[in-house]
């Protein structure tokens, strides 16, 4: 699953890239802890949600959808508002949003690949998800890494502009959402095809 993929990177990476925006560790951590609590109340009631109506992948696809939404907005007024004094806030609202549709993405996507992989049992199906997600996020670290040490934090040493290419690792983020949201919305299709 690419977005537990992505979202990986966001907890590997996140305090070195906040702090190079002037955030303390304290506003980093409360930021990250602000997006698992957004997550854990997203989980209830999308969860309800999806077990109430049944459309598993219509709440995925609007999930999913929302977040890169989320992200693209978040990316913008990144660059917009850089050195205003409402950087922080701005961020902790965004990242508490990324955190209410990312989570349940997570636990709805598990329960959408044991209902259209129905013959292949729920342990084989959610090892194959969790296995699958553990090397996209592995990957995707490395790319991120790549680009924040080339593109992001080479400028700070020799440029007084703070993240002077910070759109790049946000706009990547914003293609895995997009690739998740077009996998999600004909996921079904294809397993069916496969299985039959």
């Amino acid at each position: 699953m690419l977005i537990l993929g992505s979202f990986n990177v966001f907890i590997v990476i996140s305090t070195s890239y906040f702090q190079q925006h002037q955030l303390t560790s304290t506003e980093t951590t409360t930021i990250n802890i602000s997006s698992y609590i957004a997550g854990i109340l997203g989980s209830v009631i999308f969860s309800y949600l999806a077990d109430k109506l049944k459309k598993y992948k219509l709440i995925l696809v609007i999930l999913n959808s929302c977040l890169l939404s989320f992200q693209i907005v978040m990316t913008i007024l990144m660059e917009i508002f850089k050195s205003h004094k409402f950087y922080y806030y701005l961020i902790l609202i965004c990242y508490s949003c990324f955190g209410l549709t990312s989570i349940p993405i997570i636990s709805i996507g598990i329960d959408f690949v044991s209902e259209v992989t129905y013959p292949i049992g729920e342990a084989i199906s959610f090892g194959m998800v969790v296995s699958f997600s553990r090397v996209v996020g592995m990957i995707t670290v490395n790319i991120f890494l790549f680009i924040l040490k080339t593109f992001v934090f080479d400028f700070l040493i020799n440029d007084t502009e703070i993240g002077k290419y910070d759109y790049l690792p946000n706009s990547i983020i914003c293609l895995y959402f997009a690739v998740g949201t077009i996998c999600f919305s004909i996921i079904n299709g294809m397993c069916i095809c496969i299985i039959r």
